[in-house]
């Protein structure tokens, strides 16, 4: 969390007013599921309880889905879904072909 929090220090000194927007990246191969969670937790530990309206979840491979990425996730549990619902927008979904 130090390096994040000094990071990100250096950058609002250098551009005073700067808005910041967080994407967090996942991939539709390998699960939305705990580990994306923990590290969007670990980040609004850093950034605070506003962070999450300022954050994107961008979903990578999305031609591997047959369904919509909305019932992709749905599918994925609770924990998940209370993620989702806290996030900025809806997720942007990526396709790797």
């Amino acid at each position: 969390h130090t390096e994040i929090t000094r990071g990100v220090a250096l950058i609002a000194a250098e551009h005073p007013g700067a808005r910041f927007a967080i994407l967090l990246v996942a991939s539709i191969a390998a699960r939305v599921d705990g580990p994306v969670v923990e590290a969007f937790d670990s980040l609004r530990q850093v950034f605070g309880p506003r962070f999450a309206r300022s954050s994107l979840l961008v979903l990578t491979h999305a031609d591997l889905l047959t369904t919509s990425a909305s019932e992709y996730l749905a599918g994925s549990g609770p924990a998940v879904a209370d993620f989702l619902s806290q996030l900025g927008g809806a997720p942007l979904e990526i396709c790797n072909r």
